[in-house]
């Protein structure tokens, strides 16, 4: 009777362990690797203002955008584009180079310093 408590002990603190944030992986880590099993590199993870996961990604024929709530894991958007509908800020096809200016970044375009930008702009 006693070895029979002591295998039931054990199995129970080993489901406890197992379920315990140590062994869990995050919502991000899934999403992640589901993603790339799907053929896609992931050039782009972040954060919307609501606080959900927003991951971008490409294989050789289209790139993807993927928001996800973090608290389910709910796929909460998933859009394709091909990469030939696609367009970047330097002319070519594709999605943009990782670190290349773009959406959110600084690049042409009104601000300080371009067209109606307050440094050097006139009527001020």
């Amino acid at each position: 009777m006693g070895v029979m408590r002591r295998t039931l002990k054990t199995i129970a603190i080993c489901a406890c362990l197992a379920t315990s944030p140590a062994f869990a992986q995050s919502v991000q880590e899934v999403t992640r690797e589901q993603i790339e099993a799907q053929g896609f590199e992931v050039y782009n993870t972040g954060r919307t203002w609501l606080g959900r996961l927003v991951f971008h990604a490409r294989n050789a024929d289209f790139t993807r955008e993927v928001v996800v709530s973090r608290g389910s894991g709910e796929i909460l958007h998933d859009v394709w584009t091909p990469l030939s509908e696609m367009k970047t800020p330097t002319g070519r096809e594709g999605p943009p180079e990782p670190g290349a200016p773009g959406k959110g970044e600084h690049g042409p375009g009104p601000g300080p310093g371009g067209p109606g930008g307050g440094a050097g702009g006139g009527g001020e």
